[in-house]
């Protein structure tokens, strides 16, 4: 019997449960046997850190959050005083971690090593700062963490996560290896991983949401 491993790395999502759901029970059907490797990449390097997955290990995960086998301050500063006009008695600053002033670099925390990649953070802790300076008001910065990832999955999730599982074992049967799989609508798709890694997906500007959300006032600190 052909055997899948199985492993969650990096933080938890809402999806990754109905994700490991999908492979085993695609696997399962297509006479693969599933190992699910625990503590992401801890599991490939210490002994007893993996088990059998069957699809009665995997019933009832669909809805769970988590993985059961263990992420130009002016204009900005200009909004938050906009919207004190209005009225407003507080405004909320989203800050992704690789962001950076036109020019800047990025803030790490952790310099890039033999082995691992480097690890951003503390750009929330600047923004705010510079909010607070230029606005006078107090501001408080807070990282979201395991609260944003680990909330229940959606429908959509957990429909995403489904066909990004089985669509996995399909490549795995097709012995098609070094890629991943994708969402482009309305398909999911495999792409070459050395096409993937080391690359920054952008929005570009002109994105329909992004229209809409200025459309309604919001501001990306332009």
């Amino acid at each position: 019997m052909k055997r899948l491993g199985m492993l969650t790395a990096g933080g938890d999502a809402p999806g990754l449960n109905a994700v490991i759901r999908a492979v085993v029970k695609a696997a399962t059907n297509a006479g693969f046997e599933c190992v699910g490797i625990e503590d992401s990449f801890d599991g490939l390097i210490e002994s007893n850190r993996s088990r059998i997955l069957t699809p009665r290990e995997v019933t009832g995960i669909l809805r769970l959050g988590g993985t059961i086998l263990g992420t130009v301050l002016d204009s900005v500063a200009r909004a938050v005083r906009a919207r004190d006009a209005l009225g407003a008695r507080f405004s909320i600053v989203v800050v992704a971690e690789g962001a950076c002033a036109k020019g800047g670099t990025r803030s790490v925390r952790t310099p890039a090593q033999d082995g691992s990649v480097e690890r951003l953070g503390g750009i929330g802790l600047q923004v705010a700062d510079a909010i607070e300076r230029l606005t006078g008001k107090e501001t408080r910065a807070v990282v979201l963490g395991h609260l944003q990832r680990g909330g229940a999955p959606t429908s959509f999730d957990r429909v995403l996560a489904t066909r990004f599982g089985a669509k996995a074992v399909d490549l795995v049967r097709a012995g098609t290896f070094g890629h991943m799989v994708a969402d482009r609508p309305p398909d999911i798709v495999s792409m070459p991983i050395a096409e993937v890694v080391g690359r920054t997906k952008t929005i570009p500007p002109d994105h329909g949401l992004l229209t809409t959300a200025r459309a309604i006032g919001l501001s990306f600190g332009e």
